[in-house]
């Protein structure tokens, strides 16, 4: 967990929004259950309905009690610990506002940092919350971090076993 504790100390030196980016298949998601654990008030946000239900899945893994800011779901507001569907958040913003926490994740931050999370962010800066933002694809995202944790490399996930390496079979 070098990457979370190099993640606290760059909250400890004062940075409010930190990429952590790592290979898909390196534990991101088990990163930011672990990290949602580390804080008092957390909301975590994603965009699509499969990773809603993963990271939710995770976080329930990690014996983390949430609630789910999404249609279609009951919403438990008192929850310490959020887990928010971004088109949902987007759309109740006016009249809702976002979950006030000390820190917020925002999954697959590389699709994730277009108009509606820059308003998303933005409230929770008002608020004085520390954004992770987390991909494996850390590109078009430098308006909303300015830190940045390479948390792994492919080729010392391969050397410890954690991925395998990938054959391709096909026509040149």
């Amino acid at each position: 967990h070098a990457a979370l504790d190099d993640a606290s100390d760059a909250i400890a030196d004062g940075c409010r929004a930190i990429c952590m980016t790592g290979p898909t298949g390196c534990g991101k998601s088990h990163m930011m259950a672990i990290q949602t654990e580390r804080a008092r008030r957390v909301a975590v946000y994603t965009h699509r309905r499969m990773l809603f239900d993963q990271l939710s899945g995770t976080l329930t893994d990690h014996g983390i009690q949430h609630g789910l800011r999404a249609a279609g779901h009951k919403p438990r507001l008192l929850e310490d610990k959020q887990l928010c569907m971004i088109q949902t958040e987007g759309s109740r913003i006016d009249r809702q506002g976002v979950h006030e926490c000390d820190q917020y994740h925002v999954d697959e931050v590389h699709v994730n940092a277009g108009p509606t999370m820059q308003e998303i962010v933005g409230k929770h800066d008002e608020h004085g919350a520390v954004g992770i933002f987390w991909t494996a694809t850390p590109l078009g995202i430098g308006h909303l971090c300015d830190h940045l944790i390479t948390i792994a490399k492919t080729s010392q996930l391969r050397d410890c076993g954690a991925i395998v390496p990938a054959y391709h079979y096909g026509p040149d």
